[in-house]
């Protein structure tokens, strides 16, 4: 296999963990709070998100086969079951070991949400819409947690950026099922467009519309904000047409994902210029 196509594959596999850190960013620069803490948390995040989706690769590999995830490595027969099953596990403990260093309590429930989503005993993902309200309620503890260790007052920032991060969460792990016709776990292709869908991609909507508002005074923050905007817009209007396939979704979630780094970048820019 060609080393071009094995970093694709491994790129497409880590890609999602680099969401939680995004969170973390966006909250650092708008709180302007930056410690070993925030930076443990957000290796701590990033490893258990990994771990996740690995895991998820072992428990999903019938699922995956039948609805074609060439984009996995398991799939493409880089590697097998048990070899994802372990590197998701050294992940975890790095993951954990990380969060020893911050929070222990709040890495081990993202852990064990992460954990219970694929394990076949729990599997929240068969829950659809209620397995991942539950999942995502790590992102309630995690802001809240930090504004605690960084004596944030409870204020719009604190509140909308929990309620940023959980819908946007939320909203990541519903539009995944669009592509996956042959997913016994399917919230898509069993219910449609559900008022519940329907509810979370609008409370997503409005998260960033907050962030929108809040940017009020960088026509840079605007265009970054009213990006993200229309491609939450344009993304869900393809989904509920059944006009969405993998390799759009993948652009499209990559695009607006990219966001956060965007701000960053900018932020940094602005503060040296």
């Amino acid at each position: 296999m060609k080393i071009s196509k094995l970093l694709w594959l491994i790129y497409k596999r880590i890609r999602v963990a680099f969401v939680p850190v995004s969170f973390l960013f966006i909250f650092s620069l708008y709180t302007n709070i930056f410690s070993s803490h925030v930076y443990f948390i957000m290796l701590g995040a990033f490893c258990i998100e990994i771990f996740g989706g690995c895991y998820n690769d072992y428990t999903d590999y019938d699922e995956d086969k039948r609805n074609d995830r060439t984009d996995k490595l398991t799939i493409s027969g880089i590697m097998r079951r048990k070899q994802i099953r372990n590197i998701s596990f050294i992940f975890l403990a790095i993951g954990l070991i990380s969060f020893v260093l911050s929070n222990f309590v709040i890495g081990f429930y993202y852990a064990f949400m992460m954990w219970a989503y694929s394990y076949h005993g729990i599997r929240l993902k068969k829950y659809n819409f209620k397995g991942y309200f539950v999942l995502a309620t790590s992102w309630i503890l995690i802001p809240f947690y930090l504004g605690f260790m960084f004596g944030i007052n409870f204020s719009s920032i604190l509140f909308f950026f929990n309620f940023f991060c959980f819908f946007q969460y939320m909203y990541l792990l519903n539009q995944k099922d669009s592509t996956d016709a042959n997913d016994d776990t399917n919230l898509f292709i069993e219910k449609g467009w559900n008022k519940a869908l329907f509810i979370c991609v609008t409370l997503a909507i409005l998260s960033s519309i907050f962030f929108l508002g809040m940017s009020s005074l960088s026509i840079f923050l605007i265009m970054v904000w009213a990006m993200n905007l229309f491609i939450k817009f344009y993304h869900s209007y393809k989904v509920h047409r059944r006009q969405i396939n993998r390799e759009l979704r993948s652009r499209l979630v990559l695009m607006e994902f990219l966001n956060p780094y965007i701000y960053s970048v900018i932020y940094f820019l602005i503060a040296f210029l």
